[in-house]
Formats: C-alpha cells, sequence, structure tokens
C-alpha cells in the first residue's frame, strides 16, 4: 500500500499492526523543510511513538528513508 503522511495518521495502531513494514520516505523533508509541514510531520513522529509504545509485540519495522545526500556534511 502507498500512503502519504496524513494517510497515515488515519490508520489506527491496529491497522498499522498489520503492516510487516512501514517505508517513511523523503525524510530528510524532516529536518531541511520543516516549514512546508512541520505539523504534519509532528504529528506523524508522534503517531508512529505513540504505536510502537502501544504495540509493543507488533512485529511491524518502521523504516526512514531518504536517498538525498545532506550537503551541509560533504
Amino acid at each position: 500500500m502507498n500512503t502519504t503522511y496524513n494517510q497515515i495518521l488515519n490508520l489506527s495502531h491496529t491497522q498499522l499492526a498489520t503492516f510487516e513494514y512501514i517505508f517513511i520516505d523523503e525524510c530528510h523533508t524532516f529536518t531541511s523543510d520543516l516549514s512546508f509541514r512541520s505539523e504534519t510531520i509532528a504529528n506523524l513522529i508522534f503517531h508512529l511513538i505513540e504505536f510502537v509504545v502501544q504495540c509493543p509485540d507488533a512485529k511491524t519495522k518502521i523504516v526512514f528513508m531518504s536517498g538525498t545526500p545532506n550537503v551541509e556534511t560533504l
């Protein structure tokens, strides 16, 4: 299933637990473009942390991905 950050927020913890993996792509925007979607990103992170805390037996793996290099560290 492909979805957006907002759509993940509409999934219950029970629904999230049915996934083997949750891939969060373009996660470089979490730090480099906070002004664009800061509230959505904060809500997404909080929702995922809540899921991990409230469903400790869930086998779901959350993977944050980015193919965009950080030019400040190069």
